[in-house]
């Protein structure tokens, strides 16, 4: 399955917030985990990335674990609501 890299690009923007928005399917959770795992303050996952082309980039380590993330799953917020 090829990927789109070019949506990658906002995150090398100076936005404050990211929102991710693709039909059904579009693998928009599993993106999300990622960056999760990668970012969170609340993660350790240098063992995780250590084998991935990105672990060799040069600013790898610098923004690795270096954030405080909110993730909203707003499936499960629905469902919620509707109980």
């Amino acid at each position: 399955m090829p990927t789109d890299c070019s949506a990658l690009r906002v995150l090398e923007s100076e936005s404050k917030y990211v929102c991710v928005s693709r039909p059904r399917r579009f693998g928009k959770s599993i993106a999300a985990k990622m960056l999760v795992a990668y970012y969170s303050k609340g993660c350790d996952s240098k063992d995780l990335f250590k084998n991935l082309s990105i672990s060799k980039q040069p600013s790898f380590a610098k923004y690795m674990n270096q954030y405080d993330v909110i993730r909203l799953d707003i499936q499960w917020m629905y469902s919620v609501s509707e109980n």
